[in-house]
């Protein structure tokens, strides 16, 4: 059975994760969105997991930031660490040198070339809104790709009909676009499109494995979830964790953007202790008006 791509105006996404850890229901998708994460964890391999050159996870901010990096927008990999700095700025400096960057397709279509406000090789997050095609998210994917980026699609399970929809998605994606590594979510919608309700559904088809997805992001709740029970949330950490293992396709933790520091300490610590030792990549909003933030 094979799948053909047709519009598809009802499909959901979530805002259990927004890529770079951007809560849409509190973005419009007609900006650049600037939100960015970084990783509190700086490795993280499975037993007898090779993985890919960690060159991927250098991404960088956009040219919005040019003014504080000082190299038009990029953050350099070698950010140097003064002998005056205290060890806040050290600490500060070395979360800089893994930020990542998030765009919607509508965002997108204002750009006329992303080589020329990105860096080469910038790892940049493609989100699947509420009303977005497929076919949408394969078009920039293939942009990105074609002017130097690394894309990360995101893969909403909830907004999926079915595997042989999937199949046909992340077969564009991983032939035609050069991606290697997704964001995986279930989904916020109060329905699903068709098959699939939540990320495990996804990992478990095969799918990724197929057409050589070598890393995949999951969803964190720091703050939990007005959906899912903490319980239920950790015990799908777990087995996502599990899935990585067995499959030996390294994950990580996406979380949404928070404004404090305490929940995700304390949830990073919770996770810890459950054995789960993934790299973390917390969101923070980027550079933003605050009556954006609040819209």
């Amino acid at each position: 059975m094979s799948w053909s791509p047709v519009d598809n105006n009802n499909v959901r996404e979530s805002n259990e994760l927004r890529g770079a850890s951007i809560n849409n229901s509190q973005y419009k998708d007609d900006d650049f969105e600037q939100s960015f994460s970084a990783d509190i964890e700086e490795s993280y391999k499975p037993e007898s997991v090779n993985q890919e050159s960690a060159s991927n996870d250098n991404s960088i901010m956009s040219n919005e930031l040019s003014e504080v990096s000082g190299s038009n927008g990029k953050i350099p990999d070698d950010i140097p660490l003064d002998d005056n700095d205290d060890v806040l700025a050290r600490q500060i400096k070395n979360a800089a040198k893994n930020w990542s960057i998030e765009i919607t397709p509508n965002a997108a279509k204002k750009v006329d070339n992303f080589s020329t406000i990105l860096k080469p090789k910038t790892t940049v997050n493609v989100t699947f809104l509420p009303n977005t095609n497929l076919l949408e998210t394969i078009e920039v994917s293939k942009r990105l790709f074609d002017e130097g980026m690394f894309p990360v699609p995101h893969i909403s399970a909830r907004a999926l009909k079915n595997k042989d929809e999937l199949e046909y998605f992340v077969k564009e994606l991983s032939e035609n676009c050069g991606v290697t590594e997704v964001l995986v979510i279930s989904g916020s919608s109060g329905y699903p499109s068709g098959d699939f309700h939540e990320t495990m559904q996804i990992l478990d088809t095969g799918v990724l494995q197929k057409y050589n997805i070598k890393k995949v992001g999951v969803a964190g709740h720091p703050e939990g979830s007005p959906d899912i029970s903490n319980d239920l949330i950790m015990d799908s950490l777990k087995r996502k964790y599990e899935w990585s293992l067995k499959t030996k396709i390294p994950i990580y933790i996406e979380t949404q953007f928070l404004f404090e520091a305490d929940p995700v300490l304390k949830w990073e610590e919770e996770i810890r202790n459950q054995g789960i030792k993934v790299p973390i990549r917390i969101g923070i909003p980027g550079p933003v008006s605050y009556t954006h933030l609040t819209l």
